[in-house]
């Protein structure tokens, strides 16, 4: 994807058109795009001129005048009428049907012409930039223009209308791996990215190597009928709304896929009777939505309003016999429980081909939607010819998953590539016995083969790579499994929340949890009180119920997975199952609740509804726990307990630790202004690789120390070079939530520090840089940097206010002793988080040791 650079063009585009009054998202997108495809069929007039002088042009005889080129010398009260006379014209005059379909009902909305001239002086800068980055291989820039237009919607992802990244959209092209004479169906198609994802990967497998050096990806490889075959007869996409329909068209033709087969229609609504069955069916179809059941196709008809279960079907329905399919569907119908999810679960399995299943990371379709999505493989022929099926689990794409979707390292796309390439090529070997087909694999850490028997057998046909996991780890063990459902042992409790407005449910004496009282970081938390109380009337009033002691309590919705055992009645909000021991003779409660720990990733797997998925009480009934005899689970409870006891200690220390100066009598008190020059950083574009880590204010920990993960780069220009850290270089953070943080460079990597650092140039024979790290650390420092700081929302602390902060300052040589002493309790504190993470580790494999045979 093209920068910050593209980004901020965008957003100025915006801002232009919000000054000139146009307020709606959706008039911007449509206007920019009308814009820029203008502009694009002039240029595409240009290269056919370069080519080929006696090329039919789009802009010829009457239309000629309205070339792009020259709307530039228009001043702008001409301009806006020669604009509104070329949407008329190019409707009237165009012979190109879809130029003619594009330009339908379009109409210049921007009535400030000003605005509107330099809009489109504006579209020309941006477009050329544009340019440069399709010579070097970037060539879907509709997409990635509505993408991001769409992020700023506020209504984006409410129907559905989130774009796939093209990291993932290409992941699943190669796999699916198109050849030429097949046909290829997207049946949402959107702005298109599937199938032009499609036609690149085309046209590299058959354009020669030769050519593919010189930037011509032109397909030499094939007879011109099989090219023609290509650009006229193989792409067909549906999608019921008319902008995408018309973004998609755009963005095809530009790829010279001049006259595409797609139609706006709605899939599930429209296409009763039709029969027509493609080679190849990409998809990410919508799943926020739900239709009305009397609306959809009679051939689809399921029981269910459900866009993505409805969506699946036809798939099915419309995959040829020999067909592929990539499909992303959300992670409710790899284990919803409705009848519908089931039965198109099983349709998958025993009829469609399903061959793989490959599970996203939460964040892949940030900023626009959370949830958590998988992709699905069909292949009759790979699924006739194996008994498994192959699930593979992704938790980096190479992007993080917050909101702006930083590029990062580390991701597992590559990996699960190669996994799926193998697979598929041990399956289709002809010369292996069917028995012998999976051995030549080695599972991993990120996926697993899983019979279809067992799929079948364990009931409603789940698709969740987890469950199978942890049933392939528990098939080993030592001990008998029970499930939390049986009445003999446990009985669940949900809870509940008084109405927040009755002042007399509040403030009485009865505990209610909440996730505030579980921290984070804490394997087990012994709940002893409750930061909010509720009163009896409170508690009978709601679906809130008082569990008894030693009740392990886990979070189930939203954050998922943190444990507590209570040690005082209490009762819990909606967002916890509770889980009360009904047989202490059989069961001992702090072994259950450090069991369930281990649970955590399986109860994901069967959480549902979205951005705040939750386990439903049926599906937490379902998990299983080994149970040894309670002697055994007493001792390995009281086992667990001491090593939580060393960490707890040992996490004291840890948190508890900071550097300090004890201020001697005679000290001066200089200000830092009299010891050191502030210098501002870089200000350049970080980008995942080049000549030197660019270091920001995100890398620097709020204990003043530098972030190896999530790394980024700029190249070393002349200016830049200006800007290279030295070892012993202070930095401080000065603007941000962050501001005053201090970080000592001490790493070997080049590395550039960015603007919003301040980097201090001591003169060394007064202050030593470690000396003013340590006191960057301490509550003296900090009192004074929230005094000098300024901004308000956007906290300040400039190089005029750095100069302020008064230093305490001994002799060289006491400085010396003071680092000395700093460094030494330093290499204490890093002993004692060593052995946090050998206690953790030593409760993680005592737990794992339960499950399986030693």
């Amino acid at each position: 994807m093209p920068g910050t650079e593209f980004k901020n063009q965008i957003d100025n585009l915006m801002n232009i058109m919000f000054g000139a009054g146009v307020a709606s998202h959706a008039t911007i997108i449509e206007q920019i795009n009308y814009l820029v495809f203008l502009r694009s069929l002039s240029k595409k007039d240009d290269n056919a001129m370069i080519l080929d002088s006696s090329a039919e042009k789009i802009f010829s005889g009457e239309l000629a005048k309205y070339h792009w080129g020259n709307l530039l010398v228009l001043n702008a009260e001409v301009l806006f009428t020669t604009l509104e006379e070329i949407f008329r014209k190019l409707l009237e005059l165009a012979t190109d049907q879809t130029i003619r379909l594009l330009f339908r009902d379009a109409h210049v909305k921007i009535f400030d012409k000003p605005t509107l001239r330099r809009l489109v002086h504006e579209i020309e800068k941006m477009m050329s930039e544009l340019e440069k980055e399709a010579s070097l291989g970037h060539t879907d820039i509709f997409g990635d223009m509505y993408e991001y237009l769409l992020s700023k919607q506020a209504q984006a992802g409410t129907l559905g209308q989130f774009r796939t990244p093209r990291h993932i959209i290409k992941f699943i092209v190669d796999i699916i791996d198109p050849n030429k004479g097949e046909t290829i169906l997207d049946p949402a198609c959107g702005t298109a990215g599937f199938l032009v994802s499609a036609l690149e990967h085309l046209k590299e497998k058959y354009t020669s190597d030769e050519l593919k050096k010189e930037g011509r990806l032109v397909m030499d490889k094939l007879k011109k009928e099989e090219r023609d075959f290509i650009y006229q007869h193989t792409f067909t996409g549906f999608d019921s709304d008319f902008d995408m329909f018309k973004f998609g068209l755009m963005n095809l033709y530009l790829h010279k896929l001049e006259h595409p087969n797609i139609k706006r229609q709605n899939t599930l609504v429209d296409t009763a009777g039709d029969r027509t069955k493609w080679d190849i069916i990409l998809a990410n179809p919508p799943f926020a939505g739900a239709l009305d059941q009397d609306s959809v196709s009679e051939d689809l008809r399921m029981g269910t309003r459900a866009t993505e279960v409805l969506f699946l079907k036809y798939i099915i329905d419309h995959l040829s016999q020999n067909g592929r399919a990539g499909v992303i569907v959300p992670e409710g119908v790899v284990f919803n429980s409705t009848a519908a999810h089931k039965k198109v679960r099983q349709m998958l399995v025993e009829d469609a081909g399903l061959w793989c299943v490959v599970s996203l990371p939460s964040g892949v379709f940030n900023p626009y939607a959370g949830v958590k999505t998988s992709i699905l493989f069909l292949d009759r022929q790979i699924a006739k010819q194996s008994d498994s099926i192959l699930f593979v689990k992704i938790d980096n794409d190479g992007y993080d998953p917050g909101a702006q979707r930083r590029e990062i390292e580390g991701s597992k796309l590559p990996l699960a590539l190669t996994i799926i390439d193998s697979y598929k090529r041990n399956i289709a070997s002809s010369n292996l016995p069917q028995t012998n087909k999976l051995e030549t694999l080695t599972e991993n850490t990120i996926s697993i083969f899983v019979p279809k028997s067992r799929i079948r057998n364990l009931g409603d046909y789940y698709l969740t790579g987890e469950r199978y996991r942890k049933i392939n780890e528990h098939n080993n063990q030592k001990w008998p499994m029970v499930k939390l459902g049986d009445k003999e042992l446990f009985e669940i409790e949900s809870g509940g929340t008084p109405d927040s407005k009755n002042a007399n449910y509040w403030n009485g004496k009865i505990n209610w949890a909440t996730l505030v009282d579980l921290p984070q970081s804490n394997l087990v938390t012994e709940l002893h009180e409750t930061k909010r109380k509720i009163t009896e009337e409170g508690l009978k009033k709601s679906s809130a119920k008082l569990v008894p002691v030693d009740s392990i309590l886990v979070s189930s919705r939203a954050t998922i997975g943190r444990i507590a055992i209570n040690k005082v009645e209490s009762s819990t909000n909606q967002g916890f199952k509770n889980i009360i021991v009904k047989n202490r003779d059989r069961v001992e409660p702090k072994y259950i609740a450090y069991i369930m720990t281990t649970l955590v990733d399986e109860m994901k797997s069967f959480a549902s509804g979205g951005t705040f998925a939750e386990i439903s009480k049926t599906n937490f009934e379902k998990l299983e726990v080994p149970l040894p005899p309670i002697e055994v689970q007493k001792q390995i409870a009281a086992e667990l307990d001491g090593y939580q006891k060393i960490i707890d200690g040992a996490k004291q220390v840890v948190d508890n630790w900071k550097p300090k100066i004890d201020i001697g009598p005679g000290w001066k008190i200089v200000k830092l202004g009299e010891v050191c020059v502030p210098e501002y950083g870089f200000t350049d574009n970080a980008r995942g690789n080049g000549e030197a880590r660019f270091i920001r204010i995100t890398d620097i920990s709020s204990t003043g120390e530098l972030i190896s993960e999530n790394k980024k780069y700029i190249n070393l220009t002349n200016e830049a070079k200006k800007y290279l850290l030295r070892k012993r270089d202070v930095l401080v953070a000065r603007t941000g939530a962050t501001f005053g943080k201090t970080l000592l460079f001490s790493s070997d990597e080049p590395s550039v520090f960015a603007s919003f650092l301040i980097r201090l140039k001591f003169e060394n024979e007064k202050i030593l840089p470690e000396y003013y790290w340590i006191f960057a650390q301490s509550d003296i420092y900090w009192e004074q940097a929230n005094g000098l700081m300024t901004g308000g929302g956007q906290p300040q602390f400039n190089g005029g206010a750095i100069k302020q902060v008064e230093i305490p300052l001994p002799p060289l040589d006491t400085q010396k002793q003071i680092v000395k002493k700093i460094e030494a309790e330093r290499k204490l504190i890093e002993s004692t988080k060593k052995i946090i993470e050998i206690y953790q580790q030593k409760i993680k494999d005592k737990i794992n040791d339960i499950w399986t045979e030693k």
